[in-house]
């Protein structure tokens, strides 16, 4: 959750929400709502952060797995991996 401190303000946060939310609307399964989870990108209509999903699969788990545990379909880890893809790819710029 990202939290104003000394070094940055409430702008400068909603600029970088604006920015995790811009890159989330080509992924129809990534959702970011300040109510749910404090902003964090979760799977559509669930409280699964995408964050949950790529430690997941750090720790070995197969998306077969994270499918039956989590009750999520492949299309749903695809878009949280492609979101992840997307952030790493896509420069912040103000």
């Amino acid at each position: 959750m990202l939290t104003a401190t000394a070094n940055n303000t409430v702008e400068d946060l909603d600029k970088t929400c604006e920015y995790f939310r811009s890159i989330s609307q080509n992924l129809p399964d990534i959702q970011i709502d300040k109510k749910k989870l404090g902003g964090m990108p979760v799977i559509k209509d669930t409280r699964i952060p995408v964050s949950l999903i790529i430690a997941c699969i750090k720790d070995g788990m197969t998306f077969e797995d994270i499918c039956n545990d989590y009750g999520l379909t492949y299309k749903n880890i695809q878009n949280a991996m492609e979101y992840v893809i997307e952030i790493l790819d896509t420069p912040y710029q103000e």
